[in-house]
């Protein structure tokens, strides 16, 4: 009688522990259906929110552009002061939106030839932004700088775009850190840029541009 008592026991033991287990289970199944949904639900709404954001670009971008070429002066400004109004929510967004937000604000403030507030969005722009928008904001940045009359900044800016293997316009970049180098008369440093640049794209233009240079530096005798 009391075998039978303690094997009651020890199977109402091992139910109870299995019972016990099979919630467990159950409740941790739910957590992670509910995670996963949770996540699910999170990249929807931000993918929305993208969508949403892109949609506003595009349609400043349109309503800025459109029939630009009939405007007067005064019909221009206008348009560039409602534009920038409206993008001034979207530049502070990070991403995509964000990128090309600055980017937009960045061309505006150009054609203002207001470089400072150009070159601090095209900067923005490459910061907040990823893959191509990187270098290419980057190296806008630089033609903000040259026109500011700042050789160290456009410099830095143009290595720094001409140091992204995949940027497209990696030999432009090369080629005019070779030309700022020169203007600063450090020729060495432009005979760096300008071998670098024939030895990457030997048969481009700039690449073309470049040998012309080394053989005018050569002769001039600031290089060996």
């Amino acid at each position: 009688m009391a075998d039978k008592m303690e094997k009651e026991s020890i199977a109402s033991s091992i139910n109870s522990a299995l019972e016990k287990s099979r919630t467990a289970v159950t409740a941790l199944i739910v957590i992670l259906v509910l995670a996963v949904v949770g996540f699910v639900v999170g990249i929807t709404v931000r993918d929305k929110i993208v969508a949403g954001g892109i949609e506003k670009l595009d349609t400043i971008s349109y309503i800025y552009s459109k029939d630009g070429d009939s405007l007067s002066d005064e019909d221009v400004a206008a348009r560039q002061a409602a534009a920038i109004e409206q993008l001034t929510p979207l530049v502070e967004k990070s991403g995509i939106v964000g990128a090309r937000a600055n980017m937009l604000l960045a061309e505006i403030y150009f054609e203002k030839a207001d470089y400072t507030a150009s070159r601090d969005a095209w900067l923005k722009a490459a910061h907040v932004g990823n893959g191509y928008n990187v270098p290419y904001s980057t190296y806008q940045a630089a033609v903000c700088s040259e026109n500011l009359n700042d050789v160290d900044s456009a410099l830095k800016y143009y290595q720094s775009a001409a140091d992204d293997a995949e940027f497209f316009l990696k030999d432009h970049a090369l080629f005019n850190v070779g030309r700022l180098n020169e203007e600063k008369a450090d020729f060495e440093a432009a005979k760096v840029a300008y071998e670098k640049l024939n030895a990457i794209n030997p048969e481009t233009q700039w690449a073309n541009l470049a040998k012309t240079r080394l053989i005018a530096l050569k002769i001039d005798g600031k290089i060996q």
